[in-house]
């Protein structure tokens, strides 16, 4: 890929903020024209060797295969009880003499229901224990 040669004839259009917020159409559609065909890593390095700050837009299967997230130490492991144990991303910053913690594993279905009944929003033993009694508030999944 020749990015110089390719965008040449749009390059003047975009010298300017005000000339890349008027032309954006066009200077979007060539570079659309000459990135659609060529690999990510091959458009990034290009557009990287000439001063462009670039990056692949990656989903999160990729982001959990990324050597230099990895060689960062960005992804935590977590086991789960009932899924075993995997790999997740970390925190998206970090901080000098602050312990980011990662918390517990996802709860089960149903897990957490006195907590949340009772403490959150404040059900009384008596109410909880009836919607538990009447299958109105269960730790077993029906579908």
């Amino acid at each position: 890929m020749k990015v110089i040669e390719t965008l040449e004839p749009i390059a003047d259009l975009g010298e300017t903020a005000e000339g890349r917020r008027k032309h954006s159409r066009e200077l979007r559609a060539a570079i659309g024209r000459w990135c659609v065909d060529g690999k990510a890593d091959d458009v990034v390095a290009t557009l990287q060797a000439v001063g462009v700050p670039a990056a692949e837009v990656k989903d999160e299967a990729q982001l959990l295969q990324d050597d230099h997230l990895a060689a960062r130490g960005w992804f935590r492991e977590h086991t789960h009880p009932a899924t075993g144990t995997h790999r997740y991303p970390g925190h998206p910053w970090r901080a000098d003499d602050f312990e980011l913690r990662h918390g517990r594993p996802f709860p089960g279905f149903g897990e957490d229901n006195e907590y949340v009944y009772l403490d959150v929003l404040g059900y009384d033993r008596a109410q909880y224990d009836d919607l538990v009694a009447r299958g109105l508030v269960t730790d077993h999944q029906i579908a």
